[in-house]
């Protein structure tokens, strides 16, 4: 599900481009491997995170959402750990992280992105928090996890609403996030 590239430094490449990279229950375990292997690596002072094809992350795996019910709430529970336990690796790896944003990063993987120390984004980049439209709310800590990473106000006040960048301008005004 990724790819690495090793040096000085590492390029993990999440690597699902035909569904557009989502953090299903493999990727995230890939992920979490890779890390664990990089951190291991003496030779590997950073690591850079990004996508294959024409998005960063899509978050969520919705195939794998269409499934849980049958799977049961224990298999959708031991997914949200591992999804909670990858974004908290991220956000403490011993090394700098860099999240290169190449197309969307919705919801989950806007999370992977702004868990990364830096988000460097191309002008394709756009961030969505979107998960609050089909009934899920933010990760609790996910907030602030970016607010303390950005510390910019506009940002934090767009994390707050849960819009996406393209609509940010509009309706940042509108919202007073905690971080402002």
């Amino acid at each position: 599900m990724v790819q690495v590239e090793k040096g000085h430094v590492a390029v993990v490449f999440l690597n699902d481009p035909e569904r557009r990279n989502p953090l299903s229950p493999e990727m995230a375990l890939s992920l979490l491997q890779a890390l664990d292997d990089l951190e291991a690596d003496p030779g590997v002072r950073a690591v850079l995170l990004t996508g294959r094809g024409k998005a960063f992350s899509a978050g969520a795996d919705l195939a794998f959402l269409e499934r849980v019910t049958e799977l049961g709430a224990e298999e959708n529970y031991r997914h949200s750990l591992s999804l909670m336990r990858l974004f908290h690796r991220v956000y403490t790896y011993p090394k700098p992280t860099v999240a290169a944003v190449n197309g969307p990063a919705v919801a989950g993987g806007a999370g992977l992105a702004t868990a990364c120390d830096l988000v460097v984004m191309d002008e394709e980049a756009r961030l969505g928090y979107t998960e609050v439209k089909i009934g899920f709310g933010q990760l609790r800590g996910d907030r602030e996890i970016r607010c303390h990473l950005t510390d910019i106000g506009h940002l934090c006040a767009l994390l707050e609403c849960s819009v996406s960048l393209d609509r940010f301008a509009s309706q940042a005004k509108e919202c007073k996030g905690p971080c402002q």
